[in-house]
């Protein structure tokens, strides 16, 4: 059974013609750009590439941030903050349409960063 969730696609460019993706391990310490966490040595992390006509897009995502992409946003995502747009399409979801099929497919640290967003929205609410 396909899973139902996907926010859509976070590209800036239409004109994106290619995509490459391929995990490493990371020879020096780098920062997600999506959530900001430090990818420490020796942790592996996905590196992303999109080819557009007069540009290339890199990206050295955290596994956690990649498992969110791979979830959520199966269309594409290679800018801003994966945390904010995705707490923006489960404002929009999480009472009517709750994806749970999608969160318990996440590794723990994605699974908890769903379940913080979620918690906020509880808290709001009441």
């Amino acid at each position: 059974m396909e899973c139902s969730c996907n926010a859509g696609s976070c590209y800036d460019d239409g004109d994106i013609t290619g995509y490459s993706e391929r995990m490493l391990k990371a020879g020096k310490q780098h920062i997600c750009p999506k959530c900001g966490k430090a990818i420490e040595k020796g942790e592996y992390f996905m590196f992303c590439t999109a080819f557009a006509p007069e540009s290339i897009y890199n990206s050295k995502m955290c596994l956690d941030c990649y498992a969110i992409v791979a979830e959520f946003f199966k269309d594409g995502y290679m800018s801003g903050s994966v945390h904010d747009d995705l707490a923006d399409y489960l404002y929009h979801t999480w009472r009517e349409d709750l994806p749970s099929n999608c969160i318990s497919k996440l590794p723990n640290g994605a699974k908890a960063v769903v379940c913080d967003i979620l918690q906020e929205f509880q808290e709001v609410a009441t």
